[in-house]
């Protein structure tokens, strides 16, 4: 078995998760598993039909148009959606199983109940807050995820 930092490199996870935080910040989606596994699914190498087929019991997504896309407003709604927990505990199984088709594996595991995680629950948008300010872009946004350069030298 590779070390996680390994891992995490050759399967290009840093960038999946990366895109996927940012299509989560445009979209807006209503529940978060669809979205996540319907973007997967969109990105492709799923060899195995049963896990395609999985991913229909997680229903349907529609875009929360209520939220603003202010930094307080999506921090709101990615905290209401439980979209940090829900990423690390996918990100801490592909880093300690470290399987082929890390896809394939992301997609089963968000067709699975996640512990103590309310990720599944339908978001409901007067819940989500909604402050005045100007809009942050989701690339903003997803900018803590995006590796960083080494320091230089002194």
């Amino acid at each position: 078995m590779e070390s996680p930092e390994s891992y995490l490199e050759r399967a290009e996870l840093r960038n999946m998760i990366t895109e996927l935080i940012e299509g989560i910040c445009r979209e807006r989606p209503n529940r978060l598993a669809p979205y996540a596994a319907n973007w997967l699914l969109k990105r492709g190498a799923i060899t195995d039909e049963r896990v395609c087929k999985m991913t229909s019991s997680l229903g349907d997504w529609t875009s929360c148009s209520s939220v603003q896309l202010t930094s307080k407003g999506m921090l709101a709604y990615l905290t209401s959606m439980d979209v940090g927990p829900t990423l690390e505990h996918i990100l801490e199984k592909l880093l300690n199983e470290q399987p082929q088709n890390p896809i394939e594996h992301m997609v089963q595991l968000l067709c699975q109940p996640i512990e103590g995680s309310s990720a599944r629950q339908d978001v409901v948008a007067k819940h989500i807050s909604s402050t005045a300010g100007t809009a942050d872009t989701a690339e903003q946004l997803a900018e803590p995820l995006k590796p960083t350069s080494a320091a230089p030298s002194r």
